[in-house]
């Protein structure tokens, strides 16, 4: 298996360019919400987050960082839950904030 680099934030900041607010396929969040939200995030749940933007399965996420995928299910149900989420997709905008309070 050809091994898959994480994702990087310029790659989602070249995506929000690319894709005019308005045309946003949800809502996205406002910044004071999301700054909250990923601050309740583990060290474990800030590491899978770029994955799951990325829209990598459990099975490769849970490759990747040398868990069991059922591990990585748990943890992106915890994140899920604490970012008031649903899918992968919205996992974006959080993203964008998780690297600028990172910086």
């Amino acid at each position: 298996m050809a091994e898959m680099m994480p994702p990087t934030a310029e790659a989602f900041r070249v995506f929000q360019i690319a894709v005019p607010v308005g045309e946003m396929p949800y809502d996205a969040p406002d910044r004071q919400r999301a700054k909250l939200a990923v601050s309740r995030l583990s060290p474990r749940e800030r590491e899978i987050l770029p994955l799951l933007a990325a829209r990598w399965t459990d099975r490769e996420i849970g490759e990747a960082l040398y868990i069991s995928h059922r591990t990585v299910t748990t943890h992106v149900s915890n994140i899920y839950s604490k970012l008031g989420i649903n899918s992968r997709r919205e996992v974006v905008p959080f993203l964008l904030v998780a690297e600028e309070t990172a910086a």
